[in-house]
Parts: structure tokens; C-alpha cells; sequence
């Protein structure tokens, strides 16, 4: 009988020995696993920034409207089990080895008999989450896209009535999905198809006309879900408050349980996705409240927050949420080698919002040098901001309580330092 662990170590080691499939080779090997023609509705969640939380935000919804809900989503931060969930149960460990070898040997027998390739690593996982969300008979599956969209493995299912959620398009992952926010909103757009219905964050127009295209062009029922649809945004015990218009009608008093003010924006795109499902707006109210989601602006305890802002759309919504705070601030902060850091840096510098920084690494092979990062710090902030550096995130952390006092700290820059963290304390 195989472990976990045997399970977990051989999709880790698949880069070494698979590359990427066509969607279509995928998509042979679910045919075998599951009856595809019989699939659960399929909430489809691509984007630059905000997937994982619209994502939850619609588990939150439909689980509260009584539905049983497939939950698909990358990366995890502590365990891969948290990438496969119905409901707000993980995979159980046992589950993941059953799944696990149930897909192994169908693609054991398709490589044999020269009709599929080895799955990559994602494409692995994926084939992994909807054998077990058919078995489990999901009402609804909530699939995020893991980069892009067009090519993605989560999009190998075409032909059906599904729906479509665009998140705010940015820059990132550029060396595969292209320089400009066009191309970018291109490869996002992919996972629309003919009969689906799209709802997008439309937050930079050359974005918008890519999907709206695309919508067009596979003639499908869109809306747009724009910034100033919220109003009246302010503060609650335990989280913010805001209006919305949704189509003609207007919703007053939403609550959010989270003080990070990009959260309403996800939120609104949540809403409006559930409206047009059908949902009652008493589900939709208790669901957006009841929302909790590990690592953005994740409060771990009295001033201090998680969140995974890690590319330059990220680090600007983080430091909105941050300069709303009270009080002064430090930062603990990593970066992996493929983003944009020296732009991240100069954001944060230029915002005023922490007098104190702490630079770790995270992401073990995407790691950046630590001494090179917080040099660009301490270049950036001119000597106005203490920068120390530490190659170990326990001694990073335990650092930042040290000189803490009564200031808020904010980890932020990476979600496998997110990860990292929850990990060390938790």
C-alpha cells in the first residue's frame, strides 16, 4: 500500500520527467477516468489577481445555499490536500492515495498502449480533483485556472454550458502569456466558450476589449463588473461594509469578514456570478460574510497579517489595505526570482507605510538572494527605512516579534512565503 508521502514525493518529482500535454491529450485521459459528458456545472476562475478569493468567496455562496461544491485551486500553502476540497474538506490523505493510484494506472495503461503521455504536474493534480469531485457528486466544481487560461489544463473540457469569472488582468507570468496586457487578457480569455456565461472585472480597458472580443466571437451572455459598482465601503468590527450595484439593482450593507479592501472588489464578482446561478440573496449575504481565506490579508493574530500579494497589482491592493490601517507598521517580506521585485520594492518604499523591513527568502528554488533584495531596499529607500536580512524565515519571524512592540506587522511578497510561515507557527 502506498503513503501519502510515496504519493506526494512522485507529483513533486513529475517535472523531472514530464513536460506539458496538449489540452486534448488531457482530456483523453479524463475521459477514461470519468463520464464527462455527465460533469457537475463548472464555475471556471481565471485571472491575474484575485482568483483564489473569488474562488472562495463562491464556495462560501453555494455552500451556504445548500449546494455540494468541488473546490479546486493552486498553489497550496502547507499540504496538497488543501488543492482538492468539497465543501471545506480537504482531501483526506487516504482519499489522495486511493485517488492518486486510481489515475496512475489509467495513465500507466494509456502510455502502454501509445494514447496519452505522462501528465504534468498540474495537469496530474487535476485529473486527480475531478475524478474524486465526479465520485463525490458535486453539485457544482469551482475550478481556478493554475496560469493562464487558453492552455491551462483546467480548460480541456469544452462543450459545455459552464461559467466563466475573469479577475482583474495584470502583469505576471510574462514570459509565458506575453508582454502587454492585451496578450495577457488573451491567454485569460481562452477558457471562454461557446454558451458559457462570463463575468469580468473590467479594471483596464485594453483588457476588457480582449474578453468582450472573445465573448463576441463565441457568442455568449457577458457582464462586466466595474470598481465603481462599489460604494460606501467602511469599516466593521471584524471587517468592511459596502454597497454594490448589481445590474439594476442596488445591495446595501454587504459584509466582508477581512479589513483588506481589495476583498470587495473579489466580492462583487462573486455576487454577480451567484446572482446570475440563481442564488438567493440570503445565501449570497451570509456566504460573502462567512468567507475566510487563508493568506490574503490573513489576520494570524493581534496585528499581525498574512497576505500572498506577490506582483505589482498584488503589492498595490496590499499596501491600500495597509495604509487604511492604523498605527505604524514593519515588514517582513520575500519575493521569488521570476516576478517583478524591483518594481514591488519601489512600491512599497514610495508608499511610507513601514519604517521597518524585514527581507527572507522563500520558494527554495525561485528563491532570490536576500542580500540582494534588501540591498535594493535600502537603495530605494535612501536611509529613511532599517532593512535587515535573514536566509532563514523562522529567524526572520521571530525576529519581526522581537522589535514589534505594539506595530502591525504585514508578511507579504510571496504565498510560498505565506506558506512558509503557516507552516513554522501553526
Amino acid at each position: 500500500m502506498r503513503t501519502y508521502e510515496e504519493c506526494e514525493k512522485y507529483i513533486l518529482d513529475i517535472p523531472k520527467f514530464a513536460a506539458k500535454n496538449e489540452l486534448a491529450d488531457t482530456y483523453r485521459i479524463l475521459e477514461k477516468l470519468v463520464d464527462v459528458d455527465s460533469l457537475p456545472h463548472i464555475i471556471h476562475v481565471a485571472g491575474t489577481n484575485g482568483k483564489g478569493s473569488v474562488c472562495a468567496f463562491l464556495r462560501s455562496i453555494l455552500t451556504e445555499a445548500g449546494y455540494h461544491v468541488g473546490f479546486f485551486i493552486s498553489p497550496h500553502l502547507v499540504d496538497m490536500t488543501e488543492r482538492i476540497a468539497v465543501d471545506y474538506e480537504d482531501i483526506s490523505r487516504e482519499d489522495f492515495v486511493r485517488i492518486f493510484d486510481k489515475v496512475k494506472s489509467c495513465v500507466e495503461h494509456m502510455i502502454e498502449c501509445g494514447e496519452a503521455h505522462h501528465p504534468s504536474f498540474f495537469e496530474f493534480i487535476f485529473l486527480m480533483a475531478i475524478t474524486y469531485y465526479c465520485e463525490q457528486k458535486t453539485d457544482y466544481i469551482i475550478l481556478e485556472t493554475g496560469l493562464g487560461g487558453r492552455l491551462d489544463a483546467t480548460n480541456c473540457i469544452k462543450g459545455i454550458e459552464k461559467t466563466c469569472v475573469i479577475t482583474e488582468i495584470g502583469f505576471d507570468h510574462m514570459q509565458y502569456l506575453g508582454d502587454t496586457i492585451a496578450k495577457i487578457a488573451g491567454e485569460k480569455a481562452g477558457i471562454i466558450n461557446e454558451g458559457a456565461t462570463v463575468i469580468y472585472m473590467d479594471k483596464r480597458e485594453e483588457a476588457s476589449a480582449v474578453i468582450r472580443d472573445k465573448c463576441v466571437e463565441m457568442r455568449t451572455h457577458y457582464t462586466e463588473v466595474k470598481s465603481s459598482d462599489i460604494s460606501n465601503v467602511s469599516d466593521t468590527s471584524d471587517g468592511l461594509s459596502f454597497d454594490v450595484e448589481i445590474g439594476s439593482n442596488h445591495f446595501s450593507d454587504m459584509e466582508i469578514s477581512t479589513k483588506a479592501l481589495y476583498q470587495c472588489e473579489n466580492a462583487a464578482l462573486a455576487i454577480n456570478t451567484a446572482m446570475l446561478l440563481g442564488i438567493d440573496e440570503e445565501s449570497v449575504r451570509a456566504g460573502i460574510k462567512a468567507m475566510k481565506w487563508a493568506g490574503r490579508m490573513e489576520k494570524i493574530a493581534d496585528g499581525i497579517y498574512l497576505d500572498g500579494a506577490h506582483n505589482e497589482d498584488g503589492v498595490e491592493a496590499c499596501l491600500k489595505s495597509v495604509k487604511h490601517m492604523p498605527g505604524e507598521k514593519i515588514l517582513l517580506f520575500a519575493v521569488v526570482n521570476d516576478k517583478k521585485y524591483e518594481s514591488m520594492i519601489e512600491q512599497i518604499v514610495k508608499s511610507g507605510a513601514f519604517e521597518h523591513i524585514l527581507v527572507t527568502k522563500a520558494g527554495e528554488d525561485r528563491a532570490t538572494d536576500v542580500n540582494m533584495i534588501a540591498d535594493i531596499f535600502r537603495s530605494k529607500a535612501k536611509g529613511e527605512i532599517q532593512v535587515e536580512a535573514y536566509e532563514n524565515i523562522g529567524e526572520a519571524y521571530n525576529r519581526s516579534l522581537g522589535i514589534r512592540d505594539n506595530r502591525t506587522l504585514i508578511v507579504t511578497g510571496s504565498l510560498y512565503l505565506v506558506g512558509e510561515i503557516k507552516d513554522l507557527i501553526f
